[in-house]
C-alpha cells in the first residue's frame, strides 16, 4: 500500500532540506511530529531516529536507509505490524521552485485493515506538515536564513 503527497515550494532544495533537516527544531513549525536522533550521526545511512506523531501517540523507530542532502532521503522501520519505507525528495524546478514528495510503502499483515478513510487521513496529514514545511522554508527564504535555526 502507498500514501504519497506532493508540493511545490517557492524556494530552493537547500532551504527546503535545511529546514526538513533540522529535526531538533521540528516543533516550532510542525504541530504533528517531532523527531529525536538516537543511534549514528544525523542523516547518516544506518543512523536511528524515533519519530513521534502527535496522532496516534505512538513512538516509531526508523532506520535511515540512504540520504542524499539537499535532495532526498529513506528510512524505514516497523509499528503496530506494519513496515514502512518512506522517502523525502526535493527536487529543484527550471522555474526556481522545488517539488517536495514523499512516498509511504506500507506492508505486513495489519495493512489489511488500512481503511481508503484511513489512508486519506494519511494523506491529509502529510499535506499539513509539507505545508508546514513549505511555509517555513519559504518564510526563510526571503529573510534569507538558510541554515537551521
Amino acid at each position: 500500500m502507498k500514501i504519497e503527497y506532493s508540493t511545490i515550494a517557492n524556494c530552493q532544495p537547500d532551504q527546503v532540506w535545511a529546514v526538513f533537516s533540522d529535526v531538533q527544531n521540528w516543533s516550532q513549525w510542525n504541530p504533528l511530529v517531532t523527531a529525536t536522533w538516537i543511534e549514528g550521526q544525523p542523516w547518516e545511512q544506518g543512523s536511528q531516529l524515533v519519530l513521534q506523531p502527535a496522532e496516534p501517540p505512538i513512538k516509531v523507530k526508523a532506520k535511515l536507509l540512504n540520504t542524499a542532502p539537499p535532495n532526498s532521503v529513506r528510512w524505514q522501520g516497523s509499528a503496530m505490524g506494519v513496515s514502512f519505507q518512506q522517502s523525502f525528495d526535493f527536487s529543484a524546478q527550471p522555474d526556481g521552485t522545488t517539488l517536495m514528495n514523499t512516498q509511504l510503502d506500507l506492508s505486513g499483515a495489519a495493512t489489511f485493515f488500512i481503511s481508503n478513510k484511513m489512508k486519506q487521513q494519511g494523506v491529509d496529514l502529510f499535506a499539513l506538515w509539507f505545508n508546514a514545511m513549505k511555509a517555513e522554508a519559504e518564510r526563510r527564504s526571503v529573510s534569507g536564513a538558510i541554515a537551521p535555526l
